[in-house]
């Protein structure tokens, strides 16, 4: 055997016994999170993911099971959370961010709750020339919002 030959197998061996140090981990929620949020129709909110990993996770959002992508023209996935503008009853459900690395990966819940703006801040008795018995209709506004209620008598709402 040559002395190059045993210079080979002597740094073959040492690099069998040397240990591989392996970095990075799965993704890990960075801060604590407000996990149920309200806001009101036509204002903006913003969902946070503050997660973390290495190597850096990415991040999917989902609405009620569904992907939130670029088609969905008022949300927009921001490096650490979700922003949605101009706020609709309809954005009320479960939103989940999910961060994924070749780790694993972790998941926050968010509970929104879009609040509807009043839509009479009157209160008091009616005016004296309406009937002392009256019956009005109320139309209930949809189910998920039901704090909602509005009276009409005669056409005039109130």
């Amino acid at each position: 055997m040559t002395s190059t030959e045993r210079k080979e197998n002597r740094a073959c061996r040492g690099d069998r016994r040397r240990e591989t140090k392996v970095e990075g981990g799965p993704p890990r929620v960075s801060e604590k999170v407000t996990h149920r949020q309200s806001a009101r129709i036509g204002s903006a909110i913003k969902l946070p993911c503050p997660v973390e990993g290495d190597p850096p996770p990415l991040i999917m959002w989902t609405k009620d099971g569904r992907n939130i992508h670029s088609g969905w023209i008022r949300f927009r996935i921001l490096r650490m959370g979700l922003k949605i503008k101009e706020v609709e009853a309809d954005d009320s459900g479960t939103y989940i961010c999910k961060a994924t690395n070749g780790f694993g990966s972790v998941n926050i819940n968010h509970t929104l709750i879009v609040i509807d703006p009043p839509i009479s801040q009157q209160t008091g008795r009616p005016p004296p020339n309406y009937p002392k018995n009256l019956v009005g209709q109320c139309n209930m506004a949809p189910p998920q919002s039901l704090q909602l209620a509005v009276w009409a008598l005669f056409g005039v709402v109130s």
